[in-house]
Parts: structure tokens; C-alpha cells; sequence
């Protein structure tokens, strides 16, 4: 009888403790996740013209030179084969748009984010000390902000910054889903009873639910953001050697996949906020009732995969990439739940033989977990008649338990 109220009370500790890390975690993710999305999502890397340049400029300008050393030697060849007019009308264009392009691309990345901003939040101001405009003063900010049907009960600055509707969505998605109040009054309170239970099971029984979905959610969004921020720089830093192959009749296909992927991403900020915008939106007129709760957290849900992945899915050169990443990161998140959640069950079980036992038990159920995850052999009884064993474990068969010594 102690044994089993050791086991059951050690058991409940260690699932507690599992729980309370992933919603840890994942309370500590969704605090970022708005401004993650907001700056991968609208930033595109720059050569920082306006300045003198920053890194990506360096290797542009190291290729650029090669560029031009390898034209010079073109022409001259060409003009001692009496071909120089043909020669410089094609050298002198190319070496123009390579001396301008840095200017071209950084105006480009400036009006793309521009544009997503303004769809974002017309009221930004675009000074990050000072969204807002300058006649509004503290307390316009905070009536504003109150008024808002977005506001999620932050910094009252947010109704003006461009992650006010992300903010809101990941609200949705990751913390408390609720509706807005709407409908006539009689409605509201025939729906009051089904609202609620449906509120406790989206926003109390779903919790843990909800956290693996924005651990992996926002995995997945970084590892998309990030590699389009790559591609697009190597786009851009290394354009003289794409238009060089432009000139080379059995390298133009491979180069013209990489400029025609230029407008997809300077397209990529617009598009992204106007999913935002749209779902938020959405997520803001959904009926009351007792089944849109948990639709509006799918909804949720689903305008943040969109908001990440889809920018990426624009760009063919990209597209698979991102899905084998993502794929490989929520893989592992999985991965590292079951095995943990299984040393956690074998050291519950190991428990009511005392610390040897434990570890014992706990060792077991790491290797339960791990061969469920990589699909390992299925369970073989004990020949002791305990509980089922898997793999790895049943070499621990044999052997006797500490307390049976």
C-alpha cells in the first residue's frame, strides 16, 4: 500500500514537473513570437548604402570587382577578334546595373518593408522610440489602445507599432483564446453555459496542447524566416557572379532561377502582413457561441503557419528546404517529449524499490520512449508478470530488482 502511494505521488510530481517546463517554455516562446515574426517577416537583408556599407556589402563589392576584371578581359579579347562594338554593348549595360544595384536592392528591401509596416498598422510612425503620432499624448495612447479590439492588455505604445494584430493573433493562438463580445443580449446568455465549458476545455484542458503547437509553431517560423533572410542575401550579395552567368549559354537556366526569384521576395513583407491583417480580422468577427471558441484558436493557429511558411513556399529554390527543416525540428520536439515522458513513467514505476529501482525503471522508460519514437519492436511481457517491456528493455529481464537481492 505505501509502495503504491510512493509510485503514484512520484509519478504525478515528475508529470507535473514535465508540464509545468513545457508550458514554461512555452509561455517564454510566445512572449517573442510576435516580434520574431514581425521582423523576419518584413526585414529583407541590406547593404547599408546609407551608411558605408555593412558586411554583405564587402562581398558584393569583392564580387563586383572580380565581375569587372573578368568583363575587361572579355572585351579586350573580343576587340583584338574586331568584335569590340558587340562586346561593349553588352559589357557597359551589365557594368552599370552591378555599380547600381546596391542602391536598387536597398530601395526595394526600404519600400517592401514600408509597405508591410503601413498594412500592418497605418498609425506607425516608424520611429521605434515614438510610434505613435506626435500629437497623441498619454492618454489618447491608452484610450486608443482600449478601444482597440486587438489590444491583449500590454503596453499601450503597441496600438501604434506594427505588431499590435501579430500580437493579438499569437494571443489567440498561445495564451487565453476568447471572443469579442457581439450578438443581442438573450443570445449571449443561452450561450453563456456551453462559452464557458467550452472555454475551459480551449484554454484549460488544451493547454498543453497548446504549448507543443508554439513550440513547434514557432520553430518552425524561425528556421522559414531565417532561411529566406539567407537565400535573399545570397541573392543579393552574390549577383555579380549571376549575372556573369547570365552570359554563359549553359549557366543562364541556373542563374535565371535565382534572379526570377527576386520579385517573390521583395513581395514576401506585403504578403505577410496582409495575412495578418485578414485573419486578425477574421478572429475578430468570429460569432459568439459554444464551437467558435475553438475555432477561432484553429483559426488562430493556422493564420500563424500561413504568416510563416508561406512567403518561403513562394520561392521554389527554398521551398523544400523549409519543409525538411521543419519537418526535422517538430520530429524532434516530439522525439523529446515521448523520451522524456517515458523516464518519467519508468522512474514512477522504479520508485517503490527505492533510489536503485528508480533509476532502474527510469532507464527503462528512456528506452521505451526512444524505441516508440524511431519505431522500435514491439512490447514483449515480462517474465516476471510486471508491466509490458519494449526493445532495449527486456535485456533487463534477467536480472533481478535491488529490493529482490
Amino acid at each position: 500500500m505505501v509502495f503504491t502511494i510512493v509510485d503514484g505521488v512520484v509519478g504525478m510530481a515528475g508529470m507535473l514537473l514535465f508540464m509545468t517546463a513545457i508550458l514554461g517554455v512555452s509561455a517564454a516562446l510566445s512572449d517573442g513570437f510576435a516580434g520574431m515574426l514581425t521582423h523576419l517577416g518584413l526585414g529583407l537583408p541590406g547593404f547599408g548604402t546609407e551608411r558605408s556599407g555593412n558586411a554583405l556589402y564587402h562581398t558584393y563589392d569583392q564580387l563586383r570587382w572580380a565581375a569587372t576584371i573578368i568583363l575587361v578581359c572579355a572585351t579586350l579579347a573580343c576587340a583584338a577578334l574586331g568584335r569590340w562594338r558587340a562586346a561593349l554593348r553588352r559589357a557597359a549595360p551589365l557594368a552599370l546595373f552591378l555599380l547600381v544595384f546596391p542602391y536598387l536592392w536597398d530601395y526595394g528591401a526600404q519600400v517592401s518593408y514600408a509597405s508591410g509596416a503601413w498594412i500592418l498598422n497605418p498609425l506607425y510612425s516608424f520611429d521605434t522610440e515614438e510610434p505613435c503620432p506626435d500629437t497623441w499624448d498619454h492618454t489618447r495612447i491608452t484610450q486608443e489602445y482600449g478601444a482597440s479590439p486587438y489590444h491583449t492588455g500590454g503596453d499601450p505604445d503597441m496600438v501604434c507599432r506594427p505588431e499590435l494584430r501579430v500580437e493579438y493573433v499569437v494571443e489567440q493562438a498561445a495564451r487565453t483564446t476568447t471572443i469579442s463580445a457581439g450578438g443581442h443580449t438573450m443570445e449571449l446568455v443561452s450561450d453563456a453555459i456551453p462559452a464557458g465549458l467550452a472555454e475551459v476545455f480551449v484554454n484549460v484542458f488544451g493547454a498543453i496542447h497548446k504549448a507543443f503547437t508554439i513550440i513547434n509553431l514557432t520553430m518552425a517560423a524561425a528556421v522559414a524566416g531565417i532561411i529566406l533572410d539567407m537565400y535573399a542575401g545570397l541573392v543579393a550579395g552574390a549577383m555579380p557572379v549571376w549575372a556573369m552567368m547570365c552570359m554563359v549559354p549553359r549557366l543562364d537556366s541556373l542563374s535565371a532561377r535565382f534572379l526570377a526569384s527576386i520579385p517573390a521576395l521583395l513581395l514576401a513583407p506585403p504578403l505577410t502582413s496582409v495575412i495578418i491583417v485578414v485573419g486578425s480580422s477574421a478572429l475578430v468577427s468570429a460569432p459568439p457561441g459554444a464551437a467558435a471558441l475553438l475555432g477561432v484558436w484553429a483559426a488562430a493557429v493556422a493564420v500563424l503557419f500561413l504568416a510563416s511558411l508561406l512567403p518561403a513556399a513562394m520561392v521554389p529554390a527554398v521551398r523544400g528546404v523549409v519543409q525538411l527543416s521543419t519537418m526535422v525540428l517538430t520530429s524532434g520536439v516530439s522525439a523529446s517529449a515521448a523520451i522524456v515522458s517515458g523516464t518519467i513513467a519508468g522512474a514512477a514505476s522504479g520508485a517503490r524499490n527505492g533510489r536503485p529501482g528508480a533509476i532502474h525503471g527510469g532507464l527503462e522508460g528512456l528506452a521505451a520512449g526512444h524505441l516508440r519514437v524511431v519505431g522500435g519492436s514491439g512490447p514483449a511481457e515480462s517474465p516476471h508478470g510486471s508491466s509490458p517491456r519494449h526493445g532495449l528493455e527486456g535485456l533487463a529481464a534477467g536480472h533481478p530488482r535491488t529490493s529482490e537481492r
